[in-house]
C-alpha cells in the first residue's frame, strides 16, 4: 500500500481539518488504497517504507 506523509509542525495546510486553506479532500485518496500519516519533522524522521511526502504552505520558518 502506498504511503503518503503530510508534514506538520510549521502551520502547514491540514489533511484533518475542514475549509478552503485546508486538504481536507485528501481523505478520499483512502479509498484508493493509499495510507497516510502525519509527522512533524522535528520530532520524527521520515520512515524508510514512506513512498511520498507532502509539505503544503509552511507559515512559519523551521530551526532545523
Amino acid at each position: 500500500m502506498p504511503q503518503i506523509g503530510f508534514v506538520t509542525g510549521q502551520l502547514e495546510r491540514s489533511v484533518l481539518k475542514t475549509g478552503e486553506r485546508e486538504y481536507s479532500w485528501l481523505n478520499s485518496l483512502y479509498a484508493l488504497g493509499f495510507d497516510g500519516d502525519t509527522l512533524n519533522l522535528a520530532t520524527r524522521e521520515v520512515p524508510a517504507d514512506m513512498t511520498m511526502l507532502l509539505l503544503a504552505d509552511p507559515r512559519k520558518r523551521s530551526a532545523l
